[in-house]
């Protein structure tokens, strides 16, 4: 069974690092190989699809995305729960297995369904301007559900409304300045990965790979946020 993370130097606490050198470990050497490594199944089914609309093409570039979500997803909790217990550098991915992909990708999709599944619903039920509302709600309560899932140690705790109402419950003026700072990242995230894609993506070949690589580093930095929210607060919230 793969580990929640690789043993590493635990001596350096992360609340020892103020904000900007915590956001400097994505651009560090180990930070940008990971993040290119990562990129590798994205890039490879970028390559596939345009080499035509058979069955077999379509098969393999859904499953070489489904991989790389999978393991962006692990390594995403592995870097919140790393940061968490105040370690040094970044987790080395254990996602090398089945069952490792499979954990991160329900644990994503769970985060996911909190973030914007109610306002899809709304959405389809009322329309705006109240789907609006109940979407940014929704991302409000995504940072509640990934500290949930990683100090419940299962994905299930992230669906579970007490475990949220007690990561806010307990810190909630930090969790409010946590939530902000999520909801704005994740818009500068979706503005970023847009301009890239429409300029450096179109290059064929490479740019797949700096397309990955970005969406790789702008997610790696939010979940060291997370991480470090959950180690300066671990006490009140009860995790060791």
């Amino acid at each position: 069974m793969a580990r929640a993370f690789a043993p590493t130097e635990t001596s350096t606490a992360a609340s020892g690092d103020g904000l900007g050198a915590l956001l400097r470990r994505p651009f560090t050497a180990e930070g940008i190989i990971v993040s290119v490594a990562l990129a590798i199944p994205f890039a490879l089914a970028r390559w596939v699809i345009p080499l035509g609309d058979s069955l077999v093409l379509m098969v393999v570039s859904r499953g070489l995305l489904l991989i790389y979500l999978g393991a962006l997803a692990s390594y995403y909790f592995q870097t919140v729960s790393h940061i968490g217990l105040g370690r040094a550098g970044l987790p080395f991915s254990s996602a090398d297995d089945r069952e490792a992909l499979v954990r991160g990708g329900v644990r994503g999709l769970v985060c996911l369904v909190v973030g914007v599944g109610p306002g899809i619903a709304t959405s389809l039920l009322v329309g705006p301007p109240l789907s609006v509302v109940v979407l940014v709600l929704g991302l409000l309560l995504v940072p509640a559900s990934i500290l949930a899932i990683v100090m419940g140690g299962n994905a299930a705790s992230g669906l579970w409304p007490p475990a949220l109402a007690s990561v806010i419950a307990r810190v909630p003026g930090a969790y409010a300045k946590l939530a902000l700072v999520f909801v704005l990242s994740t818009v500068v995230w979706g503005v970023v990965m847009t301009l890239v894609a429409m300029s450096v993506g179109q290059i064929p070949l490479l740019g797949s790979f700096v397309v990955g690589a970005t969406n790789n580093v702008l997610l790696l930095a939010q979940a060291l946020v997370v991480g470090n929210f959950l180690h300066r607060h671990a006490a009140d919230l009860g995790h060791t």
